[in-house]
C-alpha cells in the first residue's frame, strides 16, 4: 500500500474508548492466543472483551483464529501510534483548560 492510502485509510478508522484501548494493550505485549489476552484482561467484561476484538479483526486491525497468530496488524500498530500521536498534539494545543466546567481553549 501507498503512504497516502495507509494514511487515509487511518484517518476514517472509528474506535470506541474500549477499541482503542485493546488495540493498544495488544501493541504493547506478546500474547500467544486471543484467549490468553481475554483472560488476562480483568477490567473489561470477557464478552465486550471478545466482541471488541471482532470488531478490531473486521476493521483489519489484528489477526487471530483460523490457525494465524494473534497479533496486531501493520494498519492497527499505524492506528495506535497515528491515535496517541494526535492526541499528544492536541494537548500540546490546548492551555487554559477548565476541568469544572469541561471547556478549554485552542491555542491558534
Amino acid at each position: 500500500m501507498t503512504a497516502f492510502i495507509i494514511q487515509k485509510r487511518i484517518s476514517i478508522i472509528k474506535l470506541s474508548k474500549n477499541q482503542k484501548r485493546i488495540l493498544k494493550v495488544i501493541a504493547e505485549s506478546d500474547f500467544e492466543s486471543a484467549s490468553q489476552f481475554v483472560r488476562a484482561i480483568t477490567e473489561i467484561p470477557e464478552s465486550t472483551i471478545w466482541h471488541n476484538l471482532r470488531i478490531l479483526r473486521k476493521k483489519g486491525l489484528i489477526e487471530f483464529g483460523d490457525m494465524k497468530e494473534f497479533k496486531i496488524t501493520e494498519i492497527g500498530e499505524l492506528t495506535c501510534s497515528s491515535s496517541t500521536a494526535e492526541r499528544s498534539a492536541v494537548n500540546r494545543e490546548v492551555v487554559g483548560a477548565n476541568p469544572a466546567c469541561g471547556t478549554a481553549k485552542i491555542k491558534n
